[in-house]
């Protein structure tokens, strides 16, 4: 079971290498990733939040899934320890069911006509 979804994201890995981002869209996104944060606005998210943490991800490292719990309030977390950065790929089975739960759990009340 593993060794399929190692290689359903490898496969899945090797088609988006195939095309490649123009050099000026590879540079913005850059410039976003450094410059965009919003970490003093956190507190005032109204909106039930759902927050994923793959254990193993290498490219945002696991403690900033705890700074946003910590910082949204009444947020929850979904943890994966055996997942990374391609969690929604590696644990789909797992992240769809929790985020059918959470919007579900979260669905306003049918107002009366």
């Amino acid at each position: 079971r593993s060794q399929v979804k190692v290689e359903l994201l490898s496969d899945r890995l090797q088609a988006g290498l195939k095309s490649r981002a123009e050099p000026k869209t590879l540079r913005s996104q850059l410039f976003a990733v450094v410059t965009h944060d919003t970490r003093r606005r956190l507190d005032q998210i109204r909106t039930p939040t759902l927050v994923v943490k793959p254990e193993q991800d290498l490219l945002v490292r696991p403690h900033h899934s705890e700074l946003l719990l910590a910082r949204i309030p009444g947020a929850r977390l979904l943890s994966l320890p055996e997942a990374g950065h391609g969690c929604v790929f590696q644990c789909a089975k797992r992240v769809n069911a929790a985020l059918l739960e959470h919007f579900a759990s979260n669905e306003p009340a049918p107002r009366d006509g």
